[in-house]
């Protein structure tokens, strides 16, 4: 797909794009709010994926995993395989989907974080509490919660809590900093002290954060931003503004941006 073009395929009737994810042979996937999941292929071709999928059920995030479209929905965990959704054992509300090295599998839901286990998926942490986001790292599992965040050290097993005013929606590392996204759209960054500090830019409300190998994108309801350092504080450098945007994924270098106005734009 060139660089800021446009599908001319696209249906107009679903501007309201909440979640993209991209696949083999510049496939993308994307959620229209209240109107399931549509297939994008290289040609700029679009189809709907409705095949056994849950009726009234509202996507929270795409991703493709070893090639396979996850769906994390107010109703469950799906699996897009075989031309259909397969509805997982998680069928609860679900957040965000994470397969860790070995193939271990993780499900931030509404009721914890849920495992894939030899005999299937079990809750494992944080029953009682919502969890918005997973980042998998070689040491460390961080989780954005309900009442905060939370760092699983693998080596030990052990769990600690940071309790913050807020549920934590997203998160991501950069420079060696748990950052984080606010309930209402602030920004949270570890300060290595043990606590975090939070942040506010004019007013503009945060969405989520994509992390990119070494870099970390910002989706805002002003547009597309990347996280840089300025001293000892942090700031948002504009890559695409003048529309929000609620995700974003990559084909190559070009980056896919799903937009609440304007449909799928490329960059």
């Amino acid at each position: 797909m060139p660089r800021n073009a446009v599908p001319r395929t696209w249906n107009r009737m679903f501007p309201h794009v909440s979640s993209v994810a991209t696949g083999p042979d510049s496939t993308v996937y994307a959620s229209s709010l209240g109107q399931g999941v549509y297939r994008i292929i290289g040609s700029g071709e679009w189809s709907t994926l409705d095949e056994n999928w849950p009726e009234g059920a509202t996507v929270n995030r795409l991703l493709v995993s070893r090639d396979v479209l996850t769906a994390c929905t107010s109703k469950g965990l799906y699996l897009y395989r075989g031309g259909c959704w397969e509805p997982t054992e998680v069928a609860i509300p679900a957040y965000r989907f994470r397969e860790g090295e070995g193939g271990t599998m993780l499900a931030a839901t509404q009721y914890g974080i849920w495992c894939r286990t030899e005999a299937g998926w079990l809750s494992w942490a944080y029953a009682d509490s919502a969890v918005y986001d997973l980042l998998y790292l070689p040491q460390f599992l961080i989780a954005g919660c309900e009442r905060g965040i939370a760092l699983y050290d693998r080596l030990t097993g052990g769990w600690v809590d940071y309790a913050l005013r807020t549920a934590v929606t997203s998160v991501a590392v950069y420079r060696g900093h748990v950052i984080g996204v606010g309930e209402r759209g602030q920004l949270i960054v570890g300060n290595k002290r043990g606590g975090f500090d939070m942040y506010r830019f004019g007013g503009m409300f945060i969405m989520s954060l994509i992390p990119k190998g070494r870099e970390v994108y910002v989706c805002t309801d002003r547009g597309l931003f990347r996280l840089g350092p300025v001293r000892d504080n942090v700031a948002l450098l504009p890559i695409r503004l003048g529309f929000p945007v609620a995700d974003a994924d990559w084909i190559g270098d070009t980056i896919v941006m799903a937009t609440l106005f304007r449909g799928i734009q490329w960059l």
